[in-house]
């Protein structure tokens, strides 16, 4: 009897969780385009250089060994769900039982075309690395120079707190931060907006709120009152967009989330599950890590159920909770609306990085151990370190 063959697109939270949870009796090929895993909620302090790059990667391939499965490194370029395949820009064909989309997000560049070519964003290790290169070749420039980040969400209030982190060395930095809505971190606890806007003001940040940026040119964003900001260096950190296979595949109307089940299922294919950031689930859920992983196991048991004519078992998101940081400045905790500040935070922040690499990168091989000893050593020699200097002096 012919064993059932599961495609998992997409190798971040969500899909490396369903690959992770997945029985090896079923065959499993979770395609992607990299070859590593990256913890993105710490790439800001790739920027800083808190962390090494090496830091937040886990090669793929040994990771669905371990587990019994198999990595394809490709681009998946069409699913065709009716006759359940995926073409791969290597020119490959993979046909399926069961597939588990969670590609991620795309950038969202469409009122903003000249995103695309004149700011970078902050989505993978290789963003982060190029953002400090940038950084430091325009700081050994020895002239001022400046940084305008769009967005004043979680990858712009992050951001800014990394620049402005005294390790970070950048005494020349003039920084932007531009933000469309009235107030920073919308949807979030208002003392998170008042603390960090205090902090940016001390620090002279040009903070711009209830302001739309209308065009970035190579050197420059214009804002729409006809304002021009000098920019040598632009980093888009503005909200995600849904990648255009969900639609090109049948599985969301264009520019949406694909629609899914209670089990996590699309409403139109029963052999189909969407998961992580392509979902559309209802507000307030989040697209963070933690929901994706969530997802990804529960995606992953409800295969297993599907298979066995079960009932299957319905998505129940995580209970919101958010450790934001600010650099060394602040780490808010919010809950259900409310939030606590204290740097002492950062260490909460640090350790659930800790546990969740260690949750895929178990130390059982000579490989993984050397990734656990260099995630250690960054603790200590960048962060733990530094800081025992500063209460010392």
């Amino acid at each position: 009897m012919a064993r059932t063959q599961v495609l998992i697109i997409g190798g971040g939270f969500a899909g490396l969780s369903a690959a992770q949870a997945l029985s090896s009796k079923v065959d499993v090929i979770l395609v992607d385009a990299g070859l590593d895993f990256e913890w993105q909620p710490n790439l800001h302090e790739i920027v800083s250089g808190l962390k090494r790059a090496q830091a937040l990667q886990i090669p793929r391939a040994p990771l669905l060994e371990r587990w019994g499965h198999r990595f394809v490194r490709a681009r998946v370029l069409a699913v065709d769900p009716d006759n359940q395949r995926a073409l791969l820009d290597n020119g490959q064909t993979l046909s399926y039982d069961v597939l588990m989309v969670a590609p991620g997000a795309a950038r969202l560049t469409a009122s903003l075309p000249q995103l695309s070519t004149h700011s970078v964003p902050l989505r993978t290790v290789a963003d982060a690395e190029q953002i400090r290169a940038r950084l430091q070749a325009l700081e050994a420039s020895g002239r001022p120079y400046h940084v305008v980040v769009m967005g004043g969400g979680f990858i712009g209030v992050e951001l800014a707190g990394e620049l402005l982190r005294s390790d970070a060395q950048l005494p020349s930095l003039k920084l932007h931060l531009v933000e469309g809505g009235e107030r920073l971190m919308q949807g979030y606890p208002e003392r998170i907006h008042r603390d960090v806007l205090k902090e940016l003001t001390a620090a002279s940040v040009d903070v711009r709120l209830n302001t739309r940026v209308a065009s970035v040119e190579p050197e420059a964003v214009i804002l729409e009152n006809g304002e021009r900001i000098a920019a040598d260096l632009v980093v888009d950190g503005l909200g995600s967009a849904p990648p255009r296979l969900l639609a090109e595949s049948g599985l969301a109307a264009p520019r949406q989330w694909a629609p899914t089940r209670p089990g996590l299922q699309s409403v139109r294919y029963d052999n189909v599950f969407i998961l992580g950031d392509s979902a559309a689930l209802p507000s307030p859920i989040s697209k963070q890590a933690y929901q994706a992983l969530k997802m990804g196991a529960v995606a992953a048991e409800n295969v297993g159920r599907l298979l066995r004519g079960r009932s299957l078992k319905t998505f129940r998101p995580r209970e919101e909770v958010y450790l934001i940081t600010f650099g060394e400045m602040n780490t808010f905790f919010a809950y259900h609306g409310f939030a606590v500040a204290d740097r002492s935070l950062s260490v909460g922040r640090e350790l659930i990085f800790q546990q969740g690499m260690l949750t895929f990168d178990l130390p059982t091989a000579e490989a993984a151990r050397q990734r656990l000893g260099d995630r250690v050593e960054d603790v200590m020699l960048r962060r733990v370190w530094p800081q025992l200097l500063r209460v010392a002096s």
